[in-house]
């Protein structure tokens, strides 16, 4: 299944989730924050993971059920822009539906000027930025040895100069590492350099992730980093959109919200229009069966899919 979702996201209210990776995390970075864990082997080629008509005709198949739902998000098992079909996949997404098109993505790969093309018909990209310095960045996203910091930044600039859509810039604070006035300022210079970010996301670590010594920044440090990079950072709060209503396989329906990040019985609760006693039978039931497994991080419990 390459159609997920649709989950509450921070970000972009409810958002279903479009996978181009498929089962096995793959990405170009192992950062220490990941909600999907650790990159076994970080990768930087670019191939065909997922292919374009099945993809297709799963939305196409949820489509036809007229959810309401805020973005399509190109994310995925890994980063979405090491899949060679991306630029196809985005551009009949479009053509078959007039809802908005998202794509996350570490960055890494807009020093590729093909990669910068494949997006130009998005809606909305949210590229990443967590580190100002080559050091910094090295310590929080641990990146694939071949992988350039000055070519990172550089493309990320080329980029935002000549994307025309809208730019939503994501910095993850975490804690003891890149959550100081130094880093932030040397960030913001390479934000400045930059055209077209309508937003600035300033994000911390709120679940599970890669590593446990990586944690969340408080509000009142992030409220001061904040500061620093300008009018246009915001602190990303939490959903306050459309719950999900179509439960009709309630067990599909929580497997499909932590399919791809770690997520507690609130924040279930949160997205599902629900009876909590209901939502804990069918978690009991999936951890019974073995479908999902629990996490305990910062005192609280997260769940994951398998």
């Amino acid at each position: 299944m390459f159609v997920f979702g649709p989950v509450a996201s921070r970000r972009l209210g409810l958002s279903l989730g479009i996978d181009l990776i498929g089962k096995t995390k793959i990405c170009n970075l192992n950062c220490i924050y990941c909600e999907l864990f650790k990159t076994k082997k970080p990768s930087i080629k670019r191939e065909i993971f997922v292919k374009t008509e099945k993809v297709i005709s799963e939305l196409k198949n949820f489509l036809s059920k007229n959810q309401e739902i805020d973005f399509i998000t190109i994310s995925g098992n890994g980063e979405p822009t090491l899949a060679l079909n991306l630029g196809k996949i985005i551009n009949k997404i479009k053509k078959i539906t007039s809802i908005k098109v998202a794509v996350l993505t570490n960055g890494i790969l807009l020093s590729d000027k093909k990669v910068r093309n494949e997006l130009k018909n998005a809606d909305v990209v949210l590229p990443s930025l967590d580190a100002g310095t080559k050091e910094t960045f090295l310590k929080i996203n641990r990146a694939h040895p071949k992988i350039n910091f000055d070519k990172f930044i550089n493309g990320l600039i080329k980029f935002s100069k000549k994307y025309k859509e809208k730019i939503w810039l994501e910095v993850m604070y975490v804690k003891n590492i890149n959550d100081n006035e130094k880093e932030t300022y040397a960030i913001k210079k390479i934000i400045d350099k930059m055209k077209n970010i309508e937003k600035i996301q300033l994000n911390t670590v709120v679940r599970a992730g890669a590593e446990k010594y990586a944690k969340p920044v408080s509000l009142v440090k992030l409220k001061k980093l904040k500061k620093i990079l300008g009018p246009k950072a915001e602190i990303i709060a939490n959903f306050k959109g459309k719950k999900i209503t179509q439960i009709n396989d309630l067990k599909k329906q929580i497997l499909s919200i932590v399919r791809l990040r770690p997520v507690t019985l609130n924040e279930l609760k949160k997205e599902i229009k629900v009876n909590i006693i209901i939502i804990k039978k069918n978690l009991t039931e999936l951890l019974r069966d073995k479908k999902i497994y629990k996490i305990s991080h910062n005192k609280e419990i997260f769940f994951k899919a398998k």
